[in-house]
């Protein structure tokens, strides 16, 4: 009896990629040089569409239909363990929603002598005049924008209370190649407000930087001085970076004010729902990659816990 003797590289193409998409993601680039039949599947677009569905995770259906985008920005989504990063609001406690200690609703951040630092999470607090930060908590909650999740809101006092947050594009998912060459939009957002009778300073300032920590680019900033007199209501204040060239890594995000008189209290600017979303790539605008040129070694000082 003749034996016949049959390998996987026998295997037809559809069932091979069949076998393919149940493999672990990481391990897949390596595979490819097994054959041509297995290089052809793996650094196919289609297969990493396919991979995504098997996962489930749905993308937009026009960013699933953009030409521009080859395998490799799928395979990057499909590494991430922290969901899509595009469209995802990056700010971490932007409304203050992450803070559950009854100290943090009934007292500031300041004492006689100093502040904390490191009051709410995952922001750096820079300034704390007068009574400091304060997390206050809206009611009823319908009082608040809509477009805010959280009834929270950040408050300020009568002298300059300021705050800092860095955000790491990488860390959060987002591939360092798609960012040089597509340079994908990113919009900030935030909403901020006054004391009822008090006039309030707010300030907010959001620059981008590149793999060695220099602002590229032009910064966003923008102040607005509220009266007493001026209504209460929630603002909006929006800015889109847009083709801001090559290395951008990290987002640096500050912001703050205070109460234009003196009373003691929280009677400076509110502010909430603190926003910066990166959006999906649409158009490939250059093929350059950032490249460190420094000579010495460089650490940003990020503040994410």
């Amino acid at each position: 009896m003749d034996i016949i003797s049959h390998s996987i590289e026998d295997l037809p193409s559809e069932l091979l990629e069949e076998i393919l998409l149940r493999i672990d993601s990481r391990i897949l680039l390596p595979l490819s040089g097994v054959c041509s039949q297995w290089s052809d599947i793996i650094y196919s677009i289609q297969f990493w569409k396919r991979k995504l569905d098997y996962l489930g995770i749905h993308l937009p259906k026009e960013v699933l239909q953009n030409p521009n985008l080859s395998w490799k920005f799928f395979y990057s989504i499909v590494l991430n363990n922290q969901g899509i990063p595009y469209q995802k609001n990056l700010i971490v406690n932007g409304s203050g929603e992450l803070e559950n200690e009854k100290a943090k609703l009934n007292d500031g951040n300041r004492n006689e002598e100093d502040f904390d630092e490191s009051w709410f999470k995952s922001w750096n607090t820079l300034s704390s005049g007068g009574q400091g930060w304060r997390l206050l908590k809206s009611l009823p909650p319908r009082s608040m924008p809509q477009e805010v999740e959280h009834n929270s809101y950040f408050a300020t006092s009568n002298f300059s209370c300021t705050k800092e947050q860095f955000l790491s594009l990488t860390e959060n998912g987002l591939d360092s190649e798609i960012l040089d060459n597509f340079q994908p939009d990113i919009e900030i957002e935030e909403f901020y407000s006054k004391s009822e009778n008090h006039g309030a300073i707010y300030d907010i300032q959001v620059c981008l930087l590149d793999g060695c920590g220099n602002v590229l680019g032009k910064a966003f900033s923008f102040r607005k001085n509220m009266e007493a007199e001026d209504e209460d209501s929630w603002r909006k204040v929006t800015h889109t970076f847009k083709d801001y060239g090559v290395g951008v890594r990290f987002v640096k995000y500050y912001h703050g004010g205070m109460a234009e008189d003196m009373e003691e209290g929280w009677f400076g600017v509110r502010m909430t729902g603190s926003s910066v979303k990166v959006k999906f790539p649409e158009v490939k605008k250059t093929e350059a990659r950032f490249e460190c040129k420094c000579k010495t070694k460089h650490k940003m000082n990020l503040n994410l816990s």
